[in-house]
């Protein structure tokens, strides 16, 4: 096992060796190495580390019979189904138990010893990308008739919509930050588990979603398996309309839909299978990354 390739430059050799991934092929007990949890609790220059983390959310509902004022139910999350939790798992593991079937899990120690989740900091990001342009949404969600997009530095970002008190909501999201950003790039890894897919790893997106408190993302599914890790503090994520307050007129039968639930702390991954439903908000500041791979 000392001579297994690891990181993101190695996903061609995986593929090379992906007969192992068949149990009757399997010559030895494959199993990726455990990294050791490292937490952090504050960065120089005040921003949080290991604050509050991503609520997600992959719908098994049952409901109570009213919401406060009005007639429509709303989820009870006292009898949600938590999001079942791995520690590197071996590739062979995730493919048959999670890839295969379309299951979501957290991915813990995989992630948490990236160089992003010691350095990255406001005053960092400022200092490696402040003065570079980039597209921002404004507004909470891209649903709502006033949301729009403008462009704006990264700087300008950071002072409009994180460290003062907006009147607006501004979320950097979906954007190719890392492309843009080499040296963001080189503090981030591709995930092992993304050679059990059929494209290069140049086909694989990443993508950055960076924001204050309040941002959501509405309900929607992705055309790719997606990781999704969450580097700085807290989105809340719904994998499952307006979830917070469904048209049951409209969409009746949400009344009915299953879910799951869990957090994602800095560091953990969470797996969500293609075309999964999934609706995200974000419960503090948060920056994510998101890898779709085919």
């Amino acid at each position: 096992s000392s001579n297994m390739p690891t990181g993101s430059r190695t996903l061609g050799k995986w593929r090379e060796m992906r007969h192992v991934l068949a149990p009757e092929k399997l010559p030895f007990p494959f199993v990726t190495a455990e990294l050791a949890c490292r937490g952090r609790t504050h960065v120089p220059g005040g921003w949080p580390r290991m604050l509050t983390s991503l609520h997600v959310r992959l719908f098994c509902f049952a409901f109570k019979q009213k919401a406060r004022h009005d007639h429509v139910r709303i989820p009870d999350v006292r009898s949600e189904r938590t999001v079942p939790r791995l520690r590197c798992p071996s590739l062979q593991h995730f493919r048959k138990h999670f890839l295969v079937p379309g299951r979501p899990v957290i991915l813990e120690g995989v992630a948490d010893q990236w160089p992003c989740m010691k350095k990255w900091s406001l005053e960092y990001i400022q200092d490696v990308a402040g003065c570079r342009t980039v597209p921002v949404e404004v507004g909470s969600r891209y649903t709502d008739e006033e949301w729009s997009q403008t462009l704006m530095t990264v700087n300008e970002f950071i002072s409009k919509y994180i460290r003062d008190e907006p009147r607006d909501v501004g979320y950097l999201a979906q954007h190719q930050l890392f492309d843009q950003i080499p040296e963001l790039k080189r503090d981030i890894s591709i995930p092992d588990y993304c050679c059990l897919g059929d494209g290069d790893e140049e086909e694989i997106t990443i993508n950055a979603w960076f924001g204050p408190q309040g941002t959501v993302s509405p309900l929607h599914q992705d055309p790719q398996q997606n990781f999704l890790v969450q580097v700085r503090v807290a989105p809340e994520h719904w994998l499952s309309v307006d979830v917070e307050n469904p048209d049951l007129e409209k969409f009746p039968k949400f009344a009915e839909a299953p879910f799951l639930s869990c957090i994602l702390s800095p560091g953990e991954i969470l797996f969500i299978p293609v075309k999964y439903w999934h609706y995200v908000r974000a419960l503090d500041l948060s920056f994510s990354v998101s890898f779709w791979w085919s």
